[in-house]
């Protein structure tokens, strides 16, 4: 939605509703079958999220004393495709998806992030509910691109540029954007990983 005081060229402002209550309520209306599939949960997560720790930590464990050139080579491939999945990991465990018990979707969230080094698993869980309940709104949504990114990313060249360090603003719009104060499952998280990270 369009704040008030936003100058219409720097984005292109949809009035529309948001997407997604309309969009369950439409497939529930045409298969109300559907809801017998809300209540199942992705019994793959969890064994693919201790797969993926294992296989980051036994090759950061066996690769200690190679040259930086394989490190490289190995991290960018397959360290890289790791990560990868324990940010879809990370989204999927933000919507409780791993099991029925918050509990171990917590901790399965927790596990998921360590691969990546940086405590990041519940923040985003924090601000990526808010972007479904808010999709859009600006200085809620924190996909939303800031005022900022749309006044310099505006030729060929930056925009590429800003998709390569989207990883980066995706990171940094949150605590730029909507500051919130550390809540007690973010200081578990970075505790886990700090600790996990010195022992690496």
């Amino acid at each position: 939605m369009k704040p008030e005081n936003a100058p219409m060229e720097e984005f292109l402002w949809s009035e529309q509703e948001e997407p997604h209550k309309s969009r369950r309520l439409a497939l529930l209306k045409e298969h109300p079958g559907v809801l017998k599939r809300f209540a199942k949960k992705n019994w793959t997560l969890i064994p693919t999220v201790l797969l993926a720790n294992v296989v980051q930590f036994s090759l950061a464990f066996a690769l200690r004393d190679s040259p930086w050139w394989a490190l490289l080579i190995v991290a960018y491939t397959v360290g890289g495709t790791v990560n990868h999945a324990m940010t879809l990991a990370m989204h999927e465990l933000a919507h409780n998806l791993a099991s029925k018990s918050l509990f171990v979707n917590r901790v399965v969230g927790m596990l998921s992030n360590l691969p990546l080094g940086i405590p990041s698993y519940a923040t985003f869980k924090r601000y990526h509910l808010e972007h479904h309940k808010y999709q859009g709104e600006e200085g809620i949504d924190v996909d939303v691109p800031t005022s900022a990114e749309g006044v310099f990313f505006i030729t060929p060249l930056r925009k590429v540029l800003w998709c390569f360090m989207q990883p980066l603003f995706y990171s940094l719009r949150p605590i730029i954007v909507l500051p919130k104060a550390l809540s007690t499952i973010e200081g578990i998280n970075w505790v886990v990983q700090v600790v996990v990270d010195a022992a690496v």
